[in-house]
């Protein structure tokens, strides 16, 4: 079956399910009688060719009437039968149809990231996000309708404060929430095109980008606030307490960014190195060691390779990502890598599989999904720190100090982490805080000013994070900071270090039970998101390089 008649499937069963658990409410519900079939990133939203943009949009079109008539009999469902258990049903119809769509989108990217100037799979994946996202906000809507019905009870977990502000105007009905929702849509994928149109447009300079990016900027932030920048993530923490911070990572992190740098380069000098097998079969050597963890992560490396959930493209015609999406109704997830070096490649596929490995404890609906990044960074991190133990074996014979060298680089790239995330986290803050009263000029000045405390070097058009989702990088330091612990955990007690893991593991990311210190707290992590811990940690990573130094 092909790739394009397989998504439809997906999608068409889903809402054939959900029609004929609406039959009760009308014998006639339809059925889906047409099959239709994250950069470069770039062009979100409209095709490149204008037939393809009207033979899209007309699928999408069909998909989406489909969908707007599965939530018009459950809306009406509502207020016709006398059936609590009955309206259970159908709110589970419903999820289990966005679970299938969403599933439909993460296939999709996948294979418009393995060829992306594929004109046909781009075309696909941007359907696939179009139809996501206003089946979300039509099945939001179905929710909200729930609220005000007798049954409001089964929907007081599932709608979002968010929703029913919005909807509780008065004036939305169904074909005002369609029409709404196309709207968000098209305006998201406006901002995105017009990034991937200027970061590939090499007629203008690097600041030229910079400037006409800090446009973008102010038009994605204009609503914002400090106090509501972080609400989509989950946190329990601030833009203040991350400002809050910048002088410390100043002060101690970024020289011990430094030590650590100097003190690989001695190492360097003094060994021969060679990573030869690991860019041919990365997963396979996961596998080979998992076993050594723990019974669960071991099952999960060999569903990952049994099943063939993932995907390793370093041809040209991939782009260099890398990503791990959930595959809901299979309770399940996906691997894509494109693009790695011969030494990134390994280490870039042991953090994609601790995502893989959280994913079988996470059974989130895909519309109750609350994104706290905080701990979903722990499990990618945390599992590359459980592979450091196997250094020596990986990376060479017994007593070189190959595998020394490899977990002093995982150090330095830990501590990039958490500097290069601490400098656009910082960024995104104080941009936030004076969106209403700053120039595109001011923006770039305020980006330059934290490259120089920070002394990290990017131009603001590099960074595609910010224009694809808004505060989403300071999650990289705030994981990286905790996931230190399991490296010196593991030279204490290997097996702790693992439960330790483990345990965060299976702290879902999604459900919103727990925030990030209190996930901490829970699986017995300390605190990091304050000076005197960061301060220890970094004096641990310098006497860790000095330890190793000496013996040279």
């Amino acid at each position: 079956m092909s790739f394009f008649r397989c998504i439809s499937v997906v999608i068409a069963s889903a809402l054939t399910i959900s029609c004929c658990s609406c039959a009760d409410m009308n014998e006639n519900a339809p059925r889906i009688s047409r099959y239709r079939d994250r950069e470069k990133e770039y062009e979100i939203g409209q095709s490149e060719s204008d037939d393809n943009a009207e033979e899209t949009t007309e699928s999408d079109e069909e998909m989406l009437d489909s969908v707007e008539l599965v939530v018009k009999h459950f809306i009406d469902y509502l207020a016709k039968l006398e059936n609590k258990e009955k309206i259970q049903e159908n709110i589970d119809h419903l999820l289990n149809m966005l679970d299938a769509i969403y599933e439909s989108r993460t296939l999709a990217s996948v294979d418009f990231y393995s060829d992306y100037l594929n004109s046909e799979i781009k075309d696909a994946y941007q359907s696939t996000e179009h139809i996501y996202s206003v089946a979300d906000d039509l099945v939001s809507y179905a929710f909200y309708c729930g609220t005000q019905s007798q049954y409001s009870e089964l929907f007081t977990d599932i709608i979002t404060p968010e929703a029913a502000e919005l909807y509780s105007g008065g004036y939305y009905d169904l074909e005002t929430a369609r029409a709404e929702a196309e709207s968000a849509y098209y305006d998201s994928a406006e901002d995105k095109n017009r990034y991937y149109d200027i970061i590939a447009d090499d007629t203008i300079s690097a600041n030229e980008k910079d400037l006409k990016c800090a446009e973008i900027l102010i038009d994605m932030l204009s609503d914002e606030t400090p106090e509501t920048f972080y609400d989509s993530f989950y946190r329990d923490y601030t833009g203040e307490d991350i400002l809050g911070l910048k002088d410390t990572i100043i002060s101690e992190v970024l020289p011990t960014y430094f030590d650590l740098q100097e003190a690989s380069y001695k190492i360097e000098n003094h060994i021969h190195y060679e990573n030869e097998v690991l860019n041919k079969a990365p997963f396979e050597v996961i596998q080979s060691y998992a076993k050594y963890l723990s019974p669960e992560i071991s099952k999960s490396a060999d569903r990952l390779i049994n099943d063939e959930l993932f995907r390793i493209c370093n041809g040209q015609k991939a782009l260099d990502i890398s990503f791990t999406d959930d595959l809901p109704t299979q309770n399940s997830a996906f691997i894509f890598i494109g693009q790695k070096s011969t030494d990134d490649i390994f280490m870039t596929a042991v953090h994609e599989f601790g995502h893989f490995h959280a994913s079988f404890f996470d059974n989130t609906h895909a519309y109750l999904m609350k994104n706290n990044y905080d701990i979903a960074e722990i499990q990618s991190h945390g599992m590359e720190m459980l592979f450091t133990q196997f250094f020596d074996e990986i990376y060479g014979e017994e007593g070189s100090q190959n595998g020394e060298y490899k977990r002093l680089k995982t150090l330095v790239n830990m501590c990039y982490y958490i500097l290069s995330a601490f400098y656009i986290g910082s960024f995104e803050y104080e941009l936030v805080s004076r969106i209403g009263d700053i120039t595109p000029e001011e923006v770039v000045k305020l980006f330059n000013r934290n490259f120089n405390d920070y002394s990290i070097g990017y131009h603001l058009s590099e960074i595609s994070h910010l224009y694809e989702c808004p505060g989403y990088y300071i999650s990289y330091a705030t994981s990286a900071l905790t996931s230190l612990q399991l490296f010196f955990d593991l030279i204490k007690d290997k097996n702790k270090a693992v439960e330790k893991y483990e345990r965060i593991a299976k702290i879902s990311c999604y459900s919103g039970e727990y925030t990030f210190r209190e996930a901490l707290e829970e699986c017995s992590f300390e605190d990091v998101l304050n000076k005197e811990y960061i301060n220890k940690i970094s004096q641990k990573m310098r006497e860790y390089a000095d330890e190793l130094t000496s013996k040279i």
